[in-house]
């Protein structure tokens, strides 16, 4: 059996990452935890900061350290993404 880190994303771990695919898609550029937050219908940034660590962790996503819209969707997230369609 695998440990829990390495299973999927959970369902809105899933949602977080559709939301900076999205962003990126209409902005060209990476969202901020408050846009994220806002997108998702979220009231706090540091629900958002927890998910874009987990996805990170999960090896969904990428970021600069602590910069600002530096997430980069790398393979793995994108592979997730065109499994759920």
């Amino acid at each position: 059996m695998m440990p829990a880190w390495t299973k999927g994303p959970t369902p809105r771990q899933f949602d977080c990452l559709r939301a900076i695919v999205a962003y990126k898609t209409e902005h060209d550029r990476s969202p901020t935890f408050q846009e994220l937050a806002v997108a998702m219908g979220v009231q706090s940034p540091s629900t958002i900061y927890s998910f874009v660590e987990r996805l990170g962790r999960k090896g969904y996503i990428w970021r600069e350290g602590r910069q600002s819209r530096t997430i980069v969707i790398l393979e793995a997230g994108r592979k997730v993404l065109e499994e759920a369609q």
